[in-house]
C-alpha cells in the first residue's frame, strides 16, 4: 500500500503565465486505469526479486462496500455533483450553462429521477451585482442632484461630471491591474 500511495502522488510541475491566461502544467506518472496499476513493479519484503503488482493481487474497479459517505436530498438517497469555477471564469455564464445542461439531462432521464438544486450561487451573484448597479447608479444621482441644488446649474454639472468619471477611471485601472469586482 505504502509503495503504491508513494508512485500515484500528484506533484505540481508548476505553470506558464500567458499573459491573459495562467495554464497549470501536470506532470504524468499517476496511475490512469487499472492496467497501470496492475503494471506497477513492486518488491516482495525479505526478497531481492521484483515482481507486477497483478500477480500478487486482484484489481478491479467497483463502488465503496459499506460507503463511507452517504448524501440525502429530502431523506432520500441522492447523488451529488459540485461545480466549482475556474478562476477567472465567469460565474453567472457558467450557471447559465449548467442551467441548459440540467435541463438536457432531465429530458434524457426517466420520469422519477429528480434534479435538485441544494445551492446556486450564480443566482445570488447576479442580485448582488444588480444591487450594486442600483445603489450606485442611485447615489451618484442624489449627489448630482445636490450639486446641482446647492452650487447652481453650471458648476454642479462640472463637479458632478467627475464623479461618474472618477468610477470609469478606477474601474479601467482595476481592470487593467487584473483587480476583479468582487
Amino acid at each position: 500500500m505504502n509503495l503504491l500511495e508513494s508512485r500515484n502522488i500528484v506533484l505540481t510541475g508548476g505553470h506558464i503565465n500567458t499573459g491573459r491566461e495562467r495554464i497549470a502544467l501536470e506532470p504524468s506518472g499517476t496511475f490512469e486505469s487499472i492496467e497501470d496499476l496492475g503494471r506497477t513493479i513492486v518488491t516482495v519484503a525479505g526478497r531481492s526479486e521484483m515482481i507486477y503488482f497483478e500477480d500478487i493481487a486482484s484489481i478491479y474497479h467497483d463502488y465503496v462496500d459499506p460507503p463511507k459517505e452517504r448524501v440525502k436530498s429530502s431523506g432520500k438517497p441522492a447523488l451529488a455533483l459540485a461545480i466549482s469555477l475556474r478562476e477567472g471564469g465567469n460565474l453567472i455564464q457558467l450557471g447559465k450553462r449548467v442551467e441548459a445542461e440540467v435541463s438536457r439531462l432531465q429530458d434524457l432521464y426517466p420520469i422519477g429521477l429528480e434534479f435538485d438544486t441544494i445551492a446556486f450561487q450564480p443566482g445570488v451573484v447576479e442580485r448582488k451585482v444588480e444591487d450594486f448597479v442600483s445603489n450606485l447608479v442611485q447615489a451618484v444621482a442624489i449627489v448630482m442632484l445636490v450639486m446641482f441644488v446647492t452650487l447652481g446649474l453650471r458648476t454642479g454639472l462640472v463637479v458632478s461630471s467627475l464623479i461618474p468619471s472618477t468610477i470609469v477611471m478606477s474601474l479601467l485601472i482595476m481592470s487593467f491591474l487584473g483587480i476583479g469586482l468582487d
